[in-house]
């Protein structure tokens, strides 16, 4: 009974309102779960728009998503799927620096991995970037890797994601985001060329990394990136 109320009152209140009733809601199954956020979206016009909705709620788990793709055959009939969705926010919050570097919140990966395997996908380049600079904040590598493989593109936001990663003194972590680990087999002859980088070195990257006292990120920007310090930088050297 409480639940069917819910679901016609659409309260977000509701739950939080007394320990028992935020019992009960907490056990509701996926397929609940799925019908209230369906409820509150009657209008959308694309699967795309519905879902960067839909994921704001921190109850859009991925059980939950599939319950909605599910439910949405018989809500949402004749929905079309064109546009990317956009990568929610919290995810990324809960991603923190003092896991360090390379341990990861394996749900919040699991997450991120199924809703690059949806169609037509996220934008991994949502919110400016958001994603991307969040994870190299958080040092988590594995995300890192996730988000440039689906195409983050770390100069969003004037190249900050790579300024972090410079003030963080980590140089692998800065190769990572410049240079591209891919190799093209280019056509006729067999052979693998290396890629262009992701980001061009700046001036500005290598000021950072002479302040910040990262000598081997300055080292590699000027001797293999051919990065040239102005002249208040060379002074600093």
């Amino acid at each position: 009974m409480i639940c069917t109320i819910q679901l016609h009152t659409l309260s977000p209140s509701l739950p939080i309102t007394s320990k028992r009733l935020a019992d009960i809601f907490k056990h509701t199954q996926s397929s609940f779960r799925a019908r209230y956020l369906l409820y509150r979206y009657p209008n959308v016009v694309d699967t795309g728009e519905l879902l960067s909705d839909l994921l704001k709620y921190r109850i859009c788990t991925c059980t939950v998503l599939e319950a909605v793709f599910k439910a949405i055959t018989t809500t949402h009939p004749s929905l079309p799927s064109k546009q990317h969705f956009k990568l929610p926010k919290r995810l990324f919050r809960s991603l923190s620096p003092s896991k360090g570097a390379g341990n990861i919140d394996a749900e919040v990966q699991a997450s991120i991995e199924y809703l690059f395997q949806l169609h037509p996908g996220p934008d991994p380049n949502s919110h400016d970037g958001y994603a991307l600079v969040r994870a190299v904040q958080a040092m988590n590598i594995p995300v890192v890797r996730l988000l440039l493989a689906h195409g983050a593109d770390p100069k969003k936001r004037e190249n900050l994601a790579v300024m972090i990663a410079i003030q963080s003194k980590e140089l692998s972590l800065v190769k990572l985001l410049v240079e591209r680990d891919e190799r093209l087999k280019s056509s006729g002859s067999g052979k693998r060329r290396k890629l262009g980088d992701r980001v061009a070195v700046t001036t500005s990257m290598l000021t950072v990394a002479v302040k910040t006292k990262a000598t081997d990120i300055a080292e590699w920007l000027m001797q293999e990136k051919s990065c040239v310090p102005d002249m208040r930088t060379l002074m600093s050297l």
